[in-house]
């Protein structure tokens, strides 16, 4: 795979990972797998085209307290309630990344 294509399909990751876990944080699911094959089924493309956002799915729900924590760490003067949720999901995603990716 080219690198141009690997950017592009690690960028379409991002973008379900962003989508999902918006979604899982209004609305938690009973069954996390059945939701995630119900998530991945209305994709545009195969869900293994989606594995790098999968990987980031289960990586901020693995450790979604330690980062909310350090989201609440930086968050000076600022509820973390008040976080726009969307907000939320661009930040689980950016700190996940940085703590837990290795590559």
């Amino acid at each position: 795979m080219s690198n141009k294509a690997l950017f592009a399909q690690r960028r379409d990751g991002r973008v379900a990972a962003l989508q999902y876990l918006f979604a899982w944080s209004i609305n938690l699911p009973s069954d996390l797998s059945e939701d995630l094959r119900t998530f991945f089924e209305s994709q545009e493309k195969p869900r293994d085209h989606y594995a790098f956002g999968e990987e980031i799915i289960h990586g901020v729900i693995k450790n979604i307290a330690e980062i909310d924590g350090r989201i609440r760490g930086l968050a000076h003067n600022w509820e973390f309630d008040r976080i726009a949720k969307i907000d939320l999901a661009i930040l689980h995603v950016a700190i996940f990344e940085m703590m837990y990716r290795k590559r």
